[in-house]
């Protein structure tokens, strides 16, 4: 059994599609938080215990949850020894501009995510007027990527004292550089994987989304660079040190 638990928009869901194609097995969503997790407090022995029976009710599966940072992966992984855990790290200023796109166009074309989050909504009106460059570099000051960026700190430390747990880098998906991950997982090598692009046309062809209303919209790592001042670049990356 597998558990993917990474911050929002760093390819978990790519992740966990072609953990499906190798095994076969379900991709449920794991809703922590439910369960008494949290990323900034400390998590009762309880919640872990749910989370744990949770699983083995499941059984084998690709669990995937943006609610367990670093923090609680040793005393997880203790609970389930059987448990592979795989955590990505992708640059934070490259994750503020995913998760830009994702709720100014990604978001308005999914009825079943419900009403956009009354907390994004006073942020994202008042660039309704400005192109997507200028709204970032205002984005960057306010109190949703401080959270964002909390967010992002409770996946990225140590993973010293964690067994049976793999942090990926984002990069390794754009190049393909993934052997390590099948080594680590017991897996042979897959002779063929679906693609980024292939999984892109499915989702058009699909939902008829594209460009950045796409689900998967393909961030390149590094694209922050071409969109943020240097002063907004050193704001956030001084935000991302916690």
């Amino acid at each position: 059994m597998y558990l993917i638990s990474t911050t929002q928009r760093v390819a978990s869901s790519y992740l966990q599609r072609i953990l499906h194609c190798v095994t076969k097995l379900p991709e449920p969503y794991l809703d922590a938080t439910a369960c008494g997790f949290s990323l900034f407090d400390p998590t009762p022995d309880d919640a872990i215990e749910r989370v744990a029976k949770r699983i083995e009710e499941t059984g084998s599966a690709i669990y995937k949850t943006h609610d367990i940072g670093v923090k609680d992966f040793p005393r997880l992984c203790a609970r389930l020894p059987q448990l592979k855990v795989l955590t990505i790290s992708r640059d934070f200023e490259d994750v503020v501009v995913s998760r830009f796109h994702y709720y100014r166009y990604f978001w308005h074309t999914k009825p079943e995510l419900g009403e956009f989050p009354d907390h994004l909504k006073p942020v994202f009106e008042a660039y309704n007027t400005m192109d997507d460059t200028t709204a970032l570099n205002h984005l960057v000051g306010t109190q949703l990527v401080k959270d964002w960026a909390a967010e992002w700190v409770a996946f990225e430390g140590p993973l010293d004292e964690a067994k049976n747990v793999i942090r990926l880098r984002y990069t390794h998906f754009e190049f393909g550089f993934l052997n390590h991950l099948w080594r680590f997982l017991g897996l042979d090598v897959p002779a063929k994987l679906p693609t980024f692009s292939e999984i892109q046309a499915t989702e058009k062809a699909n939902t008829g989304r594209d460009g950045n209303a796409r689900f998967h919209r393909r961030g390149r790592s590094g694209e922050a660079q071409e969109v943020f001042t240097t002063k907004t670049l050193f704001r956030l990356r001084a935000l991302a040190t916690g």
